[in-house]
C-alpha cells in the first residue's frame, strides 16, 4: 500500500536527520522501529495466508481443480 511506502520514507528522512544531528541513538530507535512493524506486517500476512490455505485444503480444493486457470478442457 502507498501507505507504507510513505511511513518508511518518513522513517527514513527521521533516521537522516536524527544521525546529521548526532542522534545515533534515536536514528537506531526510529530503524528499528521501523523493521519491527514491518515484520508484524509480514507476520501478519504469513498467519493470514496459512489460515486461507488451511480453508482451502478443507474444503476439499485441492490442486488439480486451481492448476488450468479456469480454462476448460473440451478436447
Amino acid at each position: 500500500m502507498m501507505i507504507d511506502e510513505l511511513e518508511t520514507i518518513k522513517a527514513c528522512n527521521d533516521t537522516l536527520d536524527q544521525i546529521a544531528d548526532g542522534d545515533l541513538d534515536g536514528a537506531i530507535a526510529t530503524i528499528s522501529t521501523l523493521r519491527a512493524n514491518n515484520q508484524k506486517k509480514v507476520d501478519e500476512f504469513d498467519k493470514w495466508a496459512e489460515e486461507e490455505s488451511k480453508k482451502q485444503e478443507n474444503m476439499g480444493c485441492s490442486g488439480r481443480y486451481w492448476s488450468d486457470g479456469g480454462v476448460e478442457n473440451f478436447g
